[in-house]
């Protein structure tokens, strides 16, 4: 008795088929709107270019009229730097330590969890009550409109109707 012979893809191809498929809209758009853009102003930046102009190479000069010319950049150099070096690490260390006493069984934990934690909220709750007052049937701004400028009669009642 003869067995039939196997034709196609392994599995390990067509997984690895799969993968790519997947995976090439994430590498397309990084192409696209990450490493494109970086080439390019990479390539722009040893120019001379205005937009109605074609870019004019002009190699370093950018760069040396930065470096050496410019007082501006020295100052903002100097503000970064500052921030890298002691306003980050501090504001981490400090988030840190808050952390660690919210995170404590001590009283009245749970109301300076809920003060550090309302912020988060507030932002949801905003948007809520500003979409419900939208789309009021009564006193929102969407009704009207429609019935206004696009001469719908009878618009539906967007959070009661449940048609």
């Amino acid at each position: 008795m003869m067995k039939a012979k196997k034709t196609g893809l392994t599995l390990a191809k067509r997984e690895a088929i799969w993968a790519y498929g997947l995976i090439s809209p994430w590498i397309i758009g990084f192409f696209l709107f990450t490493l494109g853009p970086m080439v390019a102003s990479l390539y722009f930046s040893f120019t001379k270019y205005n937009i109605v102009t074609p870019p004019q190479w002009i190699g370093a000069s950018n760069y040396s009229r930065l470096l050496f010319h410019d007082p501006l950049f020295w100052h903002s150099l100097q503000r970064t730097l500052y921030f890298a070096s002691l306003a980050l690490p501090l504001g981490l260390i400090f988030g840190f330590v808050i952390a660690l006493l919210l995170n404590q069984d001590i009283p009245g934990v749970n109301v300076w969890r809920t003060i550090y934690f309302l912020p988060s909220v507030i932002a949801g709750v905003a948007v809520a009550l500003l979409w419900t007052r939208i789309f009021n049937p009564r006193i929102g701004i969407l009704n009207p409109f429609l019935q206004n400028y696009l001469g719908i009669d009878n618009p539906p009642g967007w959070l009661t109707d449940p048609d």
